[in-house]
């Protein structure tokens, strides 16, 4: 029995140096395997990781405090929901290539986050996935292309909403130009980028998707293409130094808070052909004076409002005006022979 007792307590003895001195590994995937050693967390293998439903659950939950560096091999396509969560040491990642989708709340509280690449064949990043990231300042991808593709569940699954910084390669994006190909922003796509200055999207674009611009509080100038339809919810809300947005008249609805926040922006020109405004829409651009068309859904937003607004009749209203001019001189003109027809009846 004392026998027994001793090689017990040995044997507890052993594995707890092991734990705390030694490496440790194990499977997080059906092809995916951990190992933890000297600080450095390695995923390794092929496939999807597991799904987890919470940081609990995670294999190296217990040594989250020690984990300084985190390496994610190629071949590794999809990683966790929770995987990374409450990891506060670790200050960069460098996702592989071939990486596809980003896991809910994946990296949620990882307070000393300060760097992330992204592969060029990221599709999706899940709800809530850099959450709490606070000291993250530097996101980069591989092409302004790629980086329109990315899917974005939530404003803080965009590494934008914390990150501020948005670099292609190692060059700040300041100035954007998006593909001609492209035919929606996405919701959140540049959500918090405090680097960007200008957009400018024409070819095929039709919509601007919910919070696309949303907190880009150093965005100065946007201009949209002549196939844009659809500005959605809190697209340009809180660009507070937009001063400067074109408009196309193929614009047809302007979503709630579209623009809410945009203290800079004194004018804007609304002369299409827009059904739809909700409210909001302008809430908080103190400064701003709408121009549009007289009787217009625009000019009737604003006055209800209470929006400043200058209006001038629309072309089909002047061709209107013109052409009842015209009639009623037409009818002036045969009214008047057809008087003095009758008065030389008379006199005669």
């Amino acid at each position: 029995m004392k026998k027994l007792t001793f090689f017990a307590i040995f044997f507890l003895f052993a594995l707890t140096l092991c734990l705390s001195a030694g490496a440790q590994s194990g499977s997080c995937g059906e092809n995916a395997f951990w190992s933890l050693e000297g600080g450095t967390l390695r995923i390794t293998g092929s496939g999807d990781m597991e799904i987890y439903d919470s940081d609990e659950l995670v294999p190296w939950h217990f040594a989250r405090e020690q984990i300084k560096n985190l390496i994610i091999d190629k071949g590794i396509t999809s990683l966790g929901n929770c995987a990374f969560s409450g990891i506060e040491n670790i200050t960069e990642v460098t996702f592989p290539e071939g990486l596809e989708t980003i896991g809910d709340c994946a990296f949620v509280g990882c307070t000393g986050l300060k760097k992330v690449t992204l592969p060029s064949g990221i599709k999706r990043i899940g709800f809530e996935a850099f959450f709490d990231c606070i000291s993250l300042d530097e996101v980069h991808a591989e092409s302004l292309e790629k980086w329109c593709e990315t899917q974005f569940d939530s404003a803080s699954s965009n590494p934008l909403f914390y990150g501020r910084n948005l670099y292609f390669g190692d060059a700040l994006a300041e100035e954007v130009t998006l593909p001609e190909s492209l035919a929606e922003i996405g919701q959140y796509a540049f959500t918090g980028c405090t680097s960007l200055k200008s957009a400018t999207a024409a070819g095929q674009l039709e919509t601007v998707g919910d919070s696309a611009f949303n907190g880009c509080s150093g965005l100065q100038k946007v201009v949209l293409g002549e196939n844009v339809k659809k500005i959605g919810l809190m697209s340009f809300g809180g660009c507070s130094s937009l001063t400067e947005i074109h408009i196309p008249e193929s614009v047809e609805e302007i979503d709630e808070l579209a623009f809410s926040g945009c203290s800079s922006l004194k004018r804007l020109e609304l002369y299409g052909n827009i059904k739809k405004i909700s409210q909001g829409a302008f809430e908080g651009c103190d400064n701003l004076t709408v121009y549009c068309y007289a009787g217009s859904a625009v000019s009737k937003f604003c006055k209800k409002s209470d929006i400043p607004c200058k209006t001038k009749l629309s072309p089909s209203a002047v061709i209107l005006i013109f052409a009842c001019t015209v009639l009623c001189a037409v009818f002036a003109f045969i009214f008047r022979k057809k008087i003095k027809s009758i008065l030389r009846i008379v006199r005669a």
